[in-house]
């Protein structure tokens, strides 16, 4: 795996989440952004996040962010009501 096979649809491997729902919206820039909606848990409550996973570069590496190439050197939630591209009101 390179670093550029992490995506957002690596997110519960990479974190204690367990996806329940996704809006798949055509304007999200890039893989490594989702909007989803997930269940209570370790990582926060039960709800629509943006989450953001950054897979790891030669230099997170160097620096000691991440421990090799192919996985994240990030993973960032932020709980949500409406999707931030589109506007549309996220059900639940």
């Amino acid at each position: 795996m390179s670093a550029v096979d992490v995506t957002i649809d690596d997110w519960d491997k990479w974190t204690d989440d367990e996806i329940i729902d996704r809006h798949r919206c055509l304007l999200i820039p890039n893989d490594e952004i989702g909007v989803m909606r997930r269940t209570a848990g370790q990582s926060g409550p039960e709800g629509w996040i943006l989450a953001n996973i950054n897979p790891a570069t030669e230099d997170d590496v160097r620096k000691g962010i991440a421990p090799e190439l192919g996985v994240p050197s990030r993973c960032l939630a932020i709980m949500i009501r409406f999707c931030p591209f589109c506007g549309i009101a996220l059900a639940g």
